[in-house]
């Protein structure tokens, strides 16, 4: 996205000096919707020129660093769906073993 049709979109929907920028995500599995923040473990989440080409800027690109891992209930959620999933294939596994005797002595 060009900066000047963000800022463009910005004076369509308008704002004012206590209007919040949010980051979010949504996904696209679950339906879940996720607030992320800016990732300032390496400074203000703005990556440019130097930092993010390794030359001097010339105004072609700003990257926004966004902090997913930092976000605990997407986490937190991807986290189960492992585990349920995980369970899922043991079940299924031991449903297998039990069918055709496998592991088991008859």
């Amino acid at each position: 996205m060009k900066v000047i049709d963000f800022i463009k979109r910005l004076n369509e929907i308008g704002y004012d000096e206590n209007t919040e920028l949010t980051f979010s995500c949504c996904d696209g599995e679950t339906g879940e919707w996720y607030d992320l923040k800016l990732d300032t473990k390496n400074g203000d989440g703005f990556c440019y020129g130097e930092n993010l080409y390794g030359v001097p800027y010339d105004k072609k690109e700003i990257n926004i660093e966004i902090d997913v891992d930092g976000c605990e209930d997407y986490l937190d959620d991807k986290f189960y769906d492992a585990h349920e999933l995980l369970d899922t294939i043991e079940e299924m596994i031991n449903e297998y073993k039990i069918a055709h005797g496998v592991g088991y002595e008859m």
